[in-house]
């Protein structure tokens, strides 16, 4: 599928299939002709066939195997231009047909995410501390990060579930309810943290956006100054939560403890966190060949 731009360095969309492997690029033309008669793409075009290209995708991620007219409905355009996109993921290996009227992902995805991992070495960090902590301790342990008002998880291991632990997850969990979400929008200072809370309490359809942000920055606060972790009892889900923020590399991440049956003391909450916060930025540093020696890390 293409969309050619307009004159000598228009650009196009294109889903090429590559020897084992599909890939998504957009490429320069230099010298693009369009037939007579034809419109001539904007610009623009190929960058939202791009756009649905991966939201395509990612609906699939979320929801499993759907059919041309659902993804259409999702997307909000005609059927068959859904079916056209559908048609071009398939040829490039990242959608396949499981049945006959239902698309799903297929394997050129898992390479694509594979290569992508690797250039995102605090996955592996977060990944190794998260499974340390649950070993050593038995409490649940996650590491994410703040992207567009959403909490996106590197790693984390539950003790409620079967223990498995789960990669990069872009989560839907509230920042309001989650210690995870509320350190990280701390760290955006009052204001940021205020407006975060605000529209997470107002997409979970919450009373009380005007005065629980105010709350929850206080209660915060309160924690850091006294504990030097963000450490609650009771809150959201679970019996107990406690959570640090750290920087790597101009990034700013989080680690949580957290558990439905036990309610470690603050200062040992800490010791666990600051543990966990060292193997990550240890594992980090091997990954990587920086140093990054603990002083310094909040400079990075």
């Amino acid at each position: 599928m293409r969309a050619p731009g307009a004159g000598s360095q228009g650009f196009a969309f294109s889903l090429d299939a590559a020897p084992g492997i599909g890939y998504l690029k957009i490429m320069r033309n230099t010298h693009s002709k369009i037939p007579a008669g034809k419109r001539v793409p904007r610009d623009g075009d190929s960058v939202q066939a791009l756009e649905r290209g991966m939201r395509v995708l990612a609906l699939l991620a979320r929801h499993g195997p759907m059919s041309a007219s659902a993804l259409a409905a999702e997307l909000g355009v005609h059927q068959s231009s859904a079916s056209r996109l559908l048609r071009a993921l398939v040829k490039s290996g990242f959608v396949c047909k499981p049945s006959f009227q239902r698309f799903a992902l297929d394997a050129a995805v898992l390479v694509f995410a594979g290569m992508a991992l690797e250039r995102f070495p605090v996955t592996a960090a977060a990944v190794t501390a998260c499974n340390e902590i649950y070993a050593r301790t038995g409490l649940s342990a996650a590491v994410a990060m703040l992207r567009q008002g959403r909490l996106v998880y590197l790693a984390r291991i539950d003790q409620s579930t079967d223990a498995s632990t789960v990669l990069v997850d872009n989560s839907d969990f509230p920042l309001h309810e989650s210690s995870l979400g509320l350190i990280l929008s701390h760290s955006l200072g009052r204001n940021g943290m205020l407006a975060e809370l605000k529209a997470s309490l107002k997409r979970a359809g919450c009373a009380g956006a005007g005065t629980e942000p105010r709350r929850l920055h206080a209660l915060t606060a309160r924690s850091l100054r006294s504990h030097g972790i963000l450490y609650t009892r009771g809150f959201g889900r679970n019996r107990f939560n406690a959570s640090i923020c750290f920087p790597i590399g101009g990034e700013r991440y989080a680690l949580a403890v957290y558990s439905k049956t036990r309610v470690p003391s603050p200062a040992r909450a800490c010791a666990v966190l600051e543990s966990g916060k060292a193997r990550v930025l240890e594992v980090w540093e091997k990954r990587t060949g920086r140093n990054l020696s603990r002083g310094r890390a909040h400079a990075e």
